[in-house]
């Protein structure tokens, strides 16, 4: 959330990336973005350049489909409350506007580039979406042996 200087940010990015362990972890290319995702290859950091190739609204409305066919858990504790980070993040993205000239959220446009880039990359897949394979072994397997 905090606007940063590149040292601080390099050092936050490896600090976040050791805590945590992602496979991947995903960078916009754009101002300070070029110079991290150099830094993070050059320690073998599993990293993916973002390119931001529509507006923050545009990619809102892609993202929001994600969120309308229910394919985003909140995390609770035991006791079944929303984990107060996790609702940190929901405020975040509710208080998004993404209208032009309205200050940024960086937290609501994270959340959404992590919806696209895991549609993008078939790692989630809305209801109804037949995958081919799908089809494929559905076809195969009410197929009966002939003989």
């Amino acid at each position: 959330k905090d606007k940063v200087e590149f040292p601080e940010l390099r050092r936050l990015a490896k600090e976040h990336y050791e805590a945590f362990k992602p496979d991947r972890v995903m960078v916009e290319k754009r101002a300070s973005g070029h110079s991290l995702l150099q830094e993070l290859r050059r320690n073998h950091v599993p990293v993916a350049a973002l390119k931001a190739d529509a507006s923050k609204l545009a990619r809102a409305h892609a993202g929001a489909v994600v969120l309308e066919d229910g394919c985003v858990f909140v995390m609770c504790n035991r006791h079944g409350e929303i984990m107060d980070w996790a609702q940190d993040v929901i405020d975040d993205c509710a208080a998004a506007t993404f209208q032009r000239g309205s200050p940024g959220n960086d937290v609501g446009d994270t959340c959404i580039y992590a919806w696209l880039y895991l549609r993008k990359t078939f790692q989630l897949e809305l209801k109804g979406e037949a995958d081919d394979d799908d089809d494929r072994d559905n076809q195969q397997s009410q197929a009966r042996p002939l003989g």
